[in-house]
């Protein structure tokens, strides 16, 4: 049967926040834990990575009815995938074992920058009576409407990543048609000079030497690599055997005759884990002679050749694997 009483009637009684997670009485003390992350390695942000473990600390044991169940935290890490906190899954793994029934945390932030990925988590809490209490949003996952408001602080986060990310992207791309250039420091071949610039490691530099000249001289990829091994020349990673891989990328990495070609993979998205080949999805930048040249132009520009005409022999059926 439907009654209608009428709005007049009606009196809304307001939530009362629940102070004690599900099957605990009120005088069993509550297993409260802490969640700290700062992104990069800045004395700044270290110094901020600190004062959030001696706070939370305090703050926890000093409330009669809580219990200090640890501080979880990631330095230096992104919040926009959970792959690499290792911190924040061992916290996860602590709250499926029953170990935690509230999390304090900074801000949703601090918490990620994925909106997808915070409230997938936030629900998988709330299912086992855990919560978790930011401190600049004011918001408790424990009452019934804060997932609403999460929704809105998680999905700002995330614009507020993809925002920074843009910046950065055109911050490169101005840089790279300024002609300006930053190569690994561990790129096979160089070096950082006394002044702190781009220099040729000597004795690497005569390696690709050596390596161009066998190659045009008619070596295949693989008898380059056992000639190496025999040699007991070790590889840019430091191993003792040499992959046909490695060798064709020396063979056709253009910094080793002076010029940079930049942006040749690029990553997707925020979330993207890998970078992707930049087959003209964005601009690509070639910057010529901006590098100590390690070959002259001429050796370089005939292994392209010798390097392609090899390729143009080969069957069809071969596989793409096999040596030159």
């Amino acid at each position: 049967m439907k009654i209608q009483a009428g709005k007049e009637k009606v009196t809304i009684i307001p939530a009362k926040l629940t102070r004690n997670a599900p099957g605990k009485s009120a005088n069993q003390k509550l297993r409260v834990a802490a969640y700290c992350r700062v992104s990069t390695d800045s004395e700044e942000q270290i110094n901020s990575y600190k004062n959030q473990l001696a706070y939370y600390t305090e703050k926890i044991n000093s409330k009669t009815e809580w219990k200090f169940a640890g501080i979880y935290a990631d330095e230096g890490i992104t919040g926009t995938s959970m792959k690499h906190r290792e911190d924040f899954k061992r916290m996860l793994r602590a709250c499926r074992e029953g170990r935690i029934d509230l999390i304090l945390c900074k801000s949703v932030s601090r918490f990620g920058r994925n909106s997808v990925d915070v409230l997938r988590t936030i629900r998988a809490l709330r299912e086992r009576g855990i919560g978790v209490m930011f401190e600049k949003e004011g918001v408790d996952t424990r009452t019934m409407n804060s997932e609403l408001i999460l929704a809105f602080h998680s999905a700002f986060s995330q614009s507020e990543s993809e925002s920074i990310r843009e910046n950065v992207r055109r911050g490169l791309h101005m840089a790279y048609a300024q002609g300006t250039v930053t190569i690994p420091s561990n790129t096979y071949g160089f070096c950082e000079g006394e002044n702190g610039d781009i220099a040729i490691d000597p004795e690497q530099a005569q390696v690709i030497r050596s390596i161009y000249q066998w190659f045009l001289d008619g070596g295949s990829l693989q008898m380059i690599g056992k000639r190496l091994e025999s040699q007991n020349v070790l590889s840019p990673r430091g191993k003792e055997t040499w992959s046909i891989a490695t060798i064709r990328s020396i063979l056709s990495n253009v910094k080793y005759k002076g010029d940079v070609l930049l942006q040749k993979t690029y990553k997707p998205s925020l979330f993207s884990e890998h970078a992707i080949e930049n087959n003209g999805d964005l601009p690509k930048y070639y910057i010529a002679g901006c590098l100590p040249q390690i070959l002259e132009p001429d050796i370089f520009d005939r292994a392209q050749e010798e390097m392609a005409k090899r390729v143009s022999k080969r069957p069809m059926s071969e596989n793409a694997k096999t040596p030159f």
